[in-house]
């Protein structure tokens, strides 16, 4: 049949048509004389009629009922999200960022490829967090996701400069750390204008990664929720 296709690539488009349907009826006849036969994908009856379905990017075939019943379960999905989900979002979205912290500090370059790789991990790590446990996000959501990014970016930012300090002043690191918290960078910085670019432009480039990864997960969910009969 591969070979019948290959043939028929150069030739009109309707010879190809032609072609392409006697090669599938082909392939049907022999499925169907050598023991395959039609039936629905999810209740795996054969005495029921079938037809073809796409749910999101996936081709399915389908008995009337089964397909109803997907139509419901999905619907019930795309509306059935609350506050916990929102809770659980913001709980994977803050064990994650931990990991994106923990490479900021060991990370703590303050070159522009290592600031960059950084931010998006950042970024990449509350998008994934977020979905991991929130199991999906939505356009509402968005703004939750990126306060709290913000805010470990900031922590992440100054946990950074916080093992550097605490090596020059000879302090633990949660002391140093609990100070920088506290206090503006012109108290231990004599020149702060490093630290305001650093943190700025990580705080953009973690948004801006953050707000594409979590609208596409918002396509991706909303083409997986739609059923759509061939």
């Amino acid at each position: 049949m591969l070979q019948i296709l290959c043939d028929s690539w150069r030739k009109s488009e309707k010879e190809t048509v032609q072609i392409a349907s006697a090669a599938l009826e082909e392939a049907v006849d022999f499925f169907q004389n050598n023991g395959f036969y039609s039936c629905c994908a999810r209740c795996g009856a054969a005495d029921k009629e079938t037809d073809s379905y796409v749910i999101g990017k996936t081709h399915t075939c389908l008995c009337k009922e089964c397909a109803e019943r997907e139509s419901i379960r999905l619907q019930e999905e795309k509306s059935g999200r609350n506050w916990k989900n929102v809770l659980s979002g913001i709980l994977g979205a803050v064990l994650l960022l931990l990991v994106g912290t923990a490479v900021k500090v060991l990370l703590r370059d303050t070159e522009l490829p290592f600031v960059m790789f950084t931010a998006i991990i950042l970024g990449l790590c509350a998008c994934a967090g977020y979905k991991w446990l929130g199991k999906g996000i939505t356009a509402k959501e968005i703004p939750i996701l990126i306060i709290l990014l913000l805010v470990f970016v900031w922590l992440a930012h100054q946990a950074s400069y916080a093992v550097d300090a605490a090596e020059y002043w000879e302090e633990p690191f949660w002391l140093t750390y609990c100070y920088l918290l506290t206090v503006p960078p012109s108290e231990y910085l004599t020149e702060t204008a490093g630290y305001w670019t650093e943190l700025i432009f990580t705080a953009a480039v973690a948004c801006v990664t953050a707000a594409i990864l979590a609208l596409v997960v918002i396509k991706n969910e909303k083409d997986s929720s739609v059923l759509c009969k061939l």
